[in-house]
């Protein structure tokens, strides 16, 4: 860091807006000073401070807009910055952690639901990431259910006849833009009753209701 001029005079002929004298003011602070008047910078502090609180308070929208732009511009540094303090003492950053979440749980909770509705592909993809491997335990596990509910007896117009309701799921997502999906009625795995993949046991409804829907399926 470029060091300051140490006198009003020096700083006044180098166009610098500080100086600093290595020496205390009249209140004992050792710091910079402004060239423009020769005033301590610690002892304007509380007062430039407060001016800009009270600025702050009458233009809220401004401030944020400056923050935002402060922000882009320092981004790289600003986060290098908070990723060192974080791991300097990571026990420490973890508890205060802990405890900013147990404070504000309700808040954090929404905030994640918000997110996900706005971002429904990118909450897809990161589940899928993260949960990979019991994701194709379970479409293993289904694709066998499935291969084993198709009864030896179907015939070749209720084969054409399931092959009709896939056709119907994809024209019907392609037409409205929300996703479908073909769904047993009576699923491949109940929990005392196991449907059959027959076409009068498939219905074509939203990903999200098919989604929702409880896992086991007791017969009433």
């Amino acid at each position: 860091m470029k060091s300051l001029p140490k006198t009003r005079a020096e700083a006044k002929a180098a166009g610098s807006p500080r100086y600093n004298t290595g020496k205390p003011c009249k209140h004992g602070h050792v710091a910079d000073r402004f060239t423009s008047s020769g005033s301590c910078s610690e002892c304007l502090a509380p007062r430039r401070r407060e001016g800009m609180r009270r600025w702050a308070e009458a233009n809220p929208e401004e401030k944020k807009r400056r923050a935002a732009e402060w922000y882009d511009k320092n981004r790289d540094e600003i986060i290098e910055r908070v990723r060192e303090n974080y791991y300097a003492d990571l026990d420490k950053s973890r508890e205060r952690a802990r405890d900013y979440a147990a404070r504000h749980r309700e808040e954090a909770v929404q905030r994640v639901k918000q997110w996900r509705e706005e971002n429904p592909d990118k909450h897809a993809k990161l589940y899928a990431e993260r949960n990979r491997t019991t994701l194709n335990i379970g479409s293993a596990k289904y694709r066998a259910a499935k291969r084993n509910a198709v009864p030896p007896w179907l015939n070749k117009e209720m084969l054409n006849q399931i092959h009709e309701v896939y056709r119907l799921r994809r024209q019907i997502s392609e037409a409205t833009g929300v996703p479908h999906e073909v769904d047993h009625i009576v699923p491949l795995q109940g929990g005392t009753v196991c449907g059959l993949h027959v076409p009068w046991n498939l219905r074509v409804i939203t990903k999200e209701k098919n989604n929702r829907r409880p896992r086991l399926w007791k017969s009433p």
